[in-house]
């Protein structure tokens, strides 16, 4: 599997992709969790 299709969060396949700013892009779901749990709002693998 290509590393550009895979989420960096859940290491698995893109569901509902989506890309921030910075370029990165992650399963929209696993990148909403993650804000919510760390309560700020940049890239997590920035």
């Amino acid at each position: 599997m290509k590393r550009g299709f895979t989420c960096s969060i859940c290491l698995d396949t893109l569901t509902d992709p989506v890309a921030i700013p910075c370029g990165h892009s992650f399963c929209l779901k696993c990148l909403t969790n993650y804000w919510d749990h760390s309560q700020k709002f940049f890239c997590p693998q920035c």
